[in-house]
Order: structure tokens, then C-alpha cells, then sequence
């Protein structure tokens, strides 16, 4: 593998037609990296998402979300989902994804929106919470995308605050603009796997699932894929409102215990000036019940905002980790 610490694409490495700028730190993952890149002899920014060479599996995972990104994006996508761009080659047809035919292993890759905000975890982790307005903003505008995502019947499966990322840095005068990102473990909603995502932002039917160790079509449990992805915002939810998850400080077993048996510590004992209102629409989010849980058009019509999208009047500081 090419892509151990010690040898990351260097800045101004050539991946035709694009020039690497810089490593997104926050963009680490098991299969692939994220490069910030420009195209030649242009100064517009990109992201490039490069596969670790050397495993066809890497490979697959990529092309496999590639397929979501460009069924998402059709035909004209949506405003708070990450846009996959065309990659400008000579070829007969547009071609979203292309190999880095001058780096070892020549892996494959794709170019993406670049988004100038950091993800939601580096705001929140650390700190005491956002602004609710803040929060509520980024909640109203993530369920309105993953209603899209699942009227093209795909379930995202890993919603999380490291895969909310803001367009715009949280600074005064900039429209708090979140984009939902990383469709690595998605999948169509009739074929929903039991084993990825992020355990803490998992919900407990799916944790029994796991724990059940048998394909899902026998386990019994009924797993609905629209109220995973409404539990994982509901976790992201509770995050941005306290800088913490609803259950943190455990082992790997431990957390599966928690999420599946213990009740969480309210919200307004975190954080006394949370509202009713928005603890209300949380703990729903939240309830381990999934047919309890809000639709996405009930969490947008539920949220009452004096605009659809607001603009900061104070700069968010990203806590130190």
C-alpha cells in the first residue's frame, strides 16, 4: 500500500487533470483518503476521494459509492447532499472516476465538491454545545436530505457529526449550510447490512440484529431503514447540543448494553437552556422504540425556524482537542 503516513500524496503531486493542494485531516478513512486539489491551470478547489491502492475491495467500496452519489445527484440532487463532480478527461462518455495512473498502485478516484468548514465534530467535540439555533438549523436542513436520500431508496446508514460538514465556516455573516457526506457503507433500502456504521450512533434494533449474528431476513427483528438514519441524526442531535454523546465513556460491550437496556441522561441536565421544545424533538429522535421515532417531514415540520437557512451573528470556535 502506498499510503501509510510516512508517504501521503505530497502537495503539487500531479493526479490528471487535477494538482494536489493538501491533506484533509479530517478525511481519513479504512479505504480511501481526502486530498483538497485544484485543476490545472485553474483556481477553483476540489476534493479528490483516493482509494488506498492494493485492494480490489477498496476499489469496490469506491465505485460502489460512486453508483449512490450519481443516483443522488440526479437529475439535479440536492442542496445538503456532497455533489460528485465529472472528471474533465477526454472520453467518450463523462466519467466520474479515474485512476491515478502516475501513483504506485494507480488507484482509483473521484472529485468532489469542496466544502471550506470543518465537520460538525470538530465544532462540538469539547465544547458545550452550539447555539440552538445552530443545531436546530443543521438538524432541519440534514433531515430535508436524507428524505432525498431515501426517496431514491438508499439508506445511508452512518449519520454522525465527522460526516456532516459545513459548507462555510462557522464564522460571522456565513449561512450555516451543512453538506451530508461519506456514502461508503450506504445501501439500497431492501438490502440494509447489519454490520457497518459507527456503534455509538447505532440504534439498538440494529444492535440486536448484530448481536443475533444471523442474516437479518432470520434474526426476527424488523429494522426500519429511514428511523436508523433518523436515530444517527438524533445522536448527532444530542452531540451539538452538549459536546457529548447520549452514551459516552464505555467500553465497545459496555456502549452495546447502554444503547440497547440504559436510558440516557436527559439533555437539560446537560445543558439548562436547551428548550422543551428541542429536548422534546431530541429524546423522540432518540427513543429506542424505532416506530416511536419522527419521520423526516415530521422533524422539518416540527422545527420552526424564521428562515430556512440562517446566517451567523457570532463565530463558532472549534475547541481544542
Amino acid at each position: 500500500m502506498f499510503f501509510s503516513k510516512s508517504n501521503e500524496i505530497k502537495r503539487g503531486t500531479e493526479v490528471y487533470p487535477y494538482v494536489i493542494d493538501t491533506v484533509m485531516p479530517q478525511g481519513s478513512g479504512g479505504m480511501a483518503q481526502i486530498y483538497i486539489a485544484h485543476q490545472k491551470g485553474k483556481t477553483e478547489k476540489v476534493a479528490l476521494k483516493i482509494s488506498k491502492g492494493g485492494d480490489s475491495s477498496y476499489e469496490e467500496s469506491l465505485r460502489a459509492e460512486v453508483v449512490v452519489l450519481k443516483k443522488l445527484n440526479s437529475p439535479e440532487g440536492h442542496p445538503h447532499v456532497i455533489k460528485i463532480l465529472t472528471i474533465p478527461i477526454p472520453s467518450k462518455y463523462p466519467n466520474p472516476m479515474a485512476r491515478a495512473i502516475n501513483l504506485p498502485g494507480q488507484p482509483w478516484y473521484y472529485a468532489m465538491e469542496y466544502l471550506s468548514g470543518l465537520p460538525l465534530s470538530s465544532y462540538v467535540r469539547g465544547s458545550k454545545g452550539l447555539p440552538e439555533i445552530v443545531a436546530l438549523t443543521v438538524v432541519i436542513n440534514i433531515a430535508s436530505a436524507l428524505a432525498h436520500v431515501h426517496k431514491a431508496q438508499i439508506a445511508h446508514l452512518d449519520v454522525k457529526t465527522e460526516n456532516i460538514v459545513m459548507r462555510f465556516p462557522l464564522k460571522r455573516g456565513n449561512a450555516i449550510d451543512p453538506v451530508l457526506i461519506d456514502f461508503g457503507v450506504a445501501a439500497s433500502t431492501k438490502e440494509i447490512q447489519t454490520d457497518s456504521g459507527s456503534l455509538a450512533f447505532m440504534p439498538p434494533e440494529r444492535l440486536q440484529q448484530v448481536k443475533a449474528m444471523v442474516a437479518p431476513e432470520y434474526s426476527g427483528i424488523r429494522v426500519t431503514p429511514d428511523k436508523v438514519d433518523v436515530y444517527g441524526l438524533g445522536v448527532s442531535f444530542f452531540e451539538m447540543m452538549t459536546g457529548r454523546l447520549p452514551f459516552g465513556g464505555f467500553t465497545r460491550k459496555g456502549l452495546t448494553t447502554a444503547i440497547l437496556k440504559h436510558e440516557m441522561t436527559r439533555p437539560k441536565m446537560l445543558r439548562s437552556d436547551i428548550t422543551e421544545r428541542t429536548e422534546r424533538l431530541m429524546l423522540a429522535m432518540l427513543e429506542k422504540d424505532p416506530q416511536r421515532r419522527p419521520t423526516f417531514e415530521e422533524i422539518i415540520g416540527y422545527i420552526n425556524l424564521p428562515e430556512k437557512t440562517q446566517r451567523l451573528d457570532m463565530d463558532i470556535p472549534t475547541p481544542r482537542h
